[in-house]
């Protein structure tokens, strides 16, 4: 019998704040024939319909047991002669904030209406407001990677050097700089780091620390030649002479460091998350990294769900993935609205796609909609088209028609403003120059907003009384 291999994708994905979820969309499609391995451009999987069922309840709608769901059902068709296998897949976000989500019950996949089997995988999310399909499929792999010379068996090298300096700061903290300057390490991570920033053309990152003792790790070659690159300063800013000396040193392979928050994480397969860990090294553009916690990713990960589909010749199947979908909240109206994202442009890229029926139950109500047609029913709105639309689904809603925006009296602000200055201050009074400087701008910024709140008052006064 001739049987076919595809790749297809089913793309649904989540974020904490807003959850964007995206239509099926096909990547690329391998067949295999008798002959040999033969490329095809295209699968011959149509789909015939879809329908979207949203079910969005104010009781399901409680931080932390947030139950509201969607569920896609497709209805696939195989035209041709083939047996086709398809491999599918589908992301569903990072959601480790909703812990009653983290169950595979909850993330129901139907074949024909029976419940499949799929494997949980997992890629590095660097910018999850970012999503490119095509961009997140490449990080999905099935075999341990290596990228620009890195691997979990590149050398790192553990150092712990004494610090030496003719003065120390107030409440016993050393103040010391490190420059980048011709240096040939991969990365540098000291978990001590305060801060950066360009001086005299170079970049500085500041070390302020308690203790007689730095630690650094370098990924790279091995290159005591970097404690010529540090600088020490007294309480007032001024360089004056330190240096550092060695008291460890320890030879150590990448998997040390990547393995280092790889403990009770569940669902999370060590090729997942060495790939992800690797992922967020090639992507980091600085060479200093601030601390080891840098690999500790589990907050960082996009899940997905990796599951085949085998359709014989001329065959008719229904495909369904139920996912619980999360919304993003705007609490500064009355009554608060969630906002709701559904992908259906990546649909585009199957073969054919026709009939798409969108059902929204609800007991709130539709106040903005991007697509245009809903109709009020029983359960809540509904709509059928017969193509995919051009734009996304994108609807908020309420328990009234109309909500109102809550006006903002600016305590929260001052009491934010006040704390952040506070402490900015403290920074600055490290050294002793910016003491007073701080403390100014303190002063100022209350005064400011006193007399504004002032204003704001009268003028309500004033107001009221017309």
């Amino acid at each position: 019998m001739k049987k076919i291999l595809s790749l297809i994708i089913i793309v649904f994905f989540s974020t904490f704040s807003l959850i964007i979820k995206a239509n099926s969309a096909q990547k690329e499609f391998y067949g295999t024939a008798s002959t040999g391995v033969v490329e095809l451009i295209s699968s011959p999987i149509i789909v015939k319909n879809e329908e979207l069922t949203f079910d969005i309840y104010k009781s399901d709608l409680n931080y932390g047991n947030v139950a509201t769901k969607v569920s896609a059902k497709y209805t696939f068709y195989n035209p041709s002669e083939y047996e086709v296998t398809s491999r599918l897949l589908f992301p569903y976000g990072n959601i480790l904030d909703y812990p009653n989500f983290n169950k595979q019950e909850e993330y129901q996949i139907l074949k024909n209406d029976e419940i499949i089997n799929a494997t949980i995988r997992h890629t590095y999310q660097e910018d999850i407001s970012e999503f490119n399909i095509q961009n997140e499929l490449k990080l999905i792999n099935d075999e341990y990677i290596e990228m620009n010379g890195l691997s979990e068996k590149t050398k790192i090298y553990r150092y712990v050097f004494k610090i030496d300096s003719s003065e120390k700061l107030d409440n016993g903290y050393i103040s010391c700089s490190y420059f980048l300057d011709n240096i040939n390490i991969k990365r540098i991570i000291c978990p001590q780091i305060s801060y950066e920033r360009t001086k005299n053309e170079k970049i500085e990152y500041r070390i302020y620390t308690s203790k007689e003792y730095i630690q650094l790790y370098l990924i790279g070659d091995d290159d005591l030649n970097i404690i010529d690159n540090f600088e020490f300063y007294n309480k007032s800013g001024d360089i004056v002479e330190g240096s550092l000396k060695l008291q460890e040193k320890e030879e150590l392979k990448l998997d040390y460091l990547i393995y280092m928050y790889y403990q009770n994480v569940d669902n999370i397969s060590k090729m997942d998350w060495h790939n992800a860990c690797l992922e967020k090294l090639n992507n980091c553009e600085e060479t200093f990294i601030r601390n080891i916690d840098f690999f500790n990713i589990q907050n960082q990960l996009l899940s997905w769900y990796d599951y085949t589909l085998t359709f014989m010749p001329y065959e008719e199947l229904t495909n369904t993935v139920i996912s619980p979908i999360i919304p993003y909240v705007n609490y500064r109206t009355n009554p608060e609205t969630y906002k709701f994202v559904y992908l259906l442009t990546p649909a585009s890229t199957w073969n054919d796609f026709s009939n798409l029926t969108i059902n929204i139950n609800t007991d709130l109500y539709i106040l903005t909609n991007s697509i245009e047609g809903f109709e009020k029913t029983d359960t809540g709105y509904s709509i059928h088209l017969e193509k995919l639309p051009q734009n996304e689904l994108i609807f908020e809603m309420a328990e009234t028609e109309v909500v109102e925006k809550l006006k903002n009296n600016g305590l929260g602000n001052l009491i934010l403003i006040i704390l952040g200055l506070s402490s900015l201050a403290w920074f600055f009074s490290l050294t002793i120059k910016y003491l007073i400087s701080g403390i100014i701008v303190i002063i100022l910024t209350v005064i400011i907003l006193i007399i504004i709140k002032i204003v704001k008052n009268k003028k309500k006064k004033k107001e009221n009384s017309v």
